[in-house]
C-alpha cells in the first residue's frame, strides 16, 4: 500500500509539473508572439516612415534637378542674349564705396571699344580712363546707386573713329542682403539718328528762311 501511495504521489507531482511546464511554455509562447508582433508593428511603421521620407527626398531631388535645369536654361538664354545682342552691355561690380570695377562686357561693346573683355575684366573705371572722364562716369555711377532705380542718359564719347553719341540705361542690382553691389548697363549708339535729326532740323530751318 505504501508503494502504491508513493507511486501515486509521484504521478500527481509529475502531472503538476507537466501542467506547470505547459503553462510556462504557453506564457513564453504568448510573450514571444507579443514581442514578435510588436517588433513587426515597429518594423512596419519604420518602413512606412522610411517610404514617406524617401518619397519626400525623391521629390526634393526631382525639384532640385528641375530647378538646376531651369537655372541652366536661363543661364544659356542669358548668355545667348549677352553675346549676340547688338546693344553694348556692361556689368560693373561695386567694391568698397566708390570703386566701380568692370565684371564683363559683351562682344558688341568689345568691338565698339576695340578692346577684349579679358583685358578690362577686374579693372576699375578709374584705372582705364583719364582722370576727367573717369571722375564723370564715377559720379554718374554714384547717382545711379543712390537713386536705386534705372537711369537713362545721353552722352558723346570720343572714340578712335570719331565722337559717338551713346544713349544708355544703367540699373542697380541688389544682392541677397538687399545691398546694391552691381550695376548693369545697356548702351545704344544713336549717332546716326542724332545726325539725321540735326539734318532734318537744318533743312526745316532753311525752308523756313526761304519762305521769309
Amino acid at each position: 500500500a505504501s508503494a502504491a501511495t508513493v507511486i501515486g504521489g509521484e504521478n500527481d507531482l509529475l502531472r503538476q509539473r507537466t501542467v506547470e511546464a505547459r503553462a510556462t511554455q504557453d506564457a513564453t509562447t504568448i510573450t514571444g508572439m507579443a514581442v514578435a508582433l510588436l517588433a513587426l508593428a515597429t518594423l512596419t511603421a519604420g518602413l512606412i516612415v522610411m517610404a514617406r521620407v524617401n518619397h519626400r527626398l525623391n521629390k526634393a531631388i526631382a525639384e532640385a534637378r528641375q530647378a538646376e535645369s531651369e537655372r541652366a536654361a536661363l543661364g544659356a538664354l542669358t548668355s545667348a542674349i549677352f553675346n549676340n545682342v547688338p546693344d553694348y552691355l556692361i556689368v560693373l561690380n561695386i567694391e568698397g564705396d566708390d570703386r566701380f570695377v568692370i565684371a564683363d562686357i559683351n562682344p558688341a561693346f568689345e568691338k565698339a571699344l576695340r578692346v577684349s573683355a579679358d583685358s578690362v575684366r577686374g579693372r576699375a573705371i578709374s584705372d582705364l580712363l583719364p582722370a576727367a572722364p573717369a571722375e564723370r562716369l564715377t559720379n554718374h555711377y554714384r547717382r545711379v546707386r543712390s537713386a536705386g532705380r534705372p537711369v537713362t542718359t545721353r552722352d558723346e564719347f570720343p572714340l578712335p573713329d570719331g565722337p559717338r553719341v551713346w544713349e544708355s540705361i544703367l540699373a542697380p542690382v541688389q544682392n541677397a542682403d538687399g545691398v546694391i553691389d552691381r550695376l548693369i548697363g545697356s548702351v545704344r549708339d544713336i549717332t546716326d539718328r542724332v545726325k539725321g535729326e540735326e539734318r532734318l532740323q537744318e533743312a526745316q530751318r532753311m525752308e523756313a528762311i526761304g519762305q521769309l
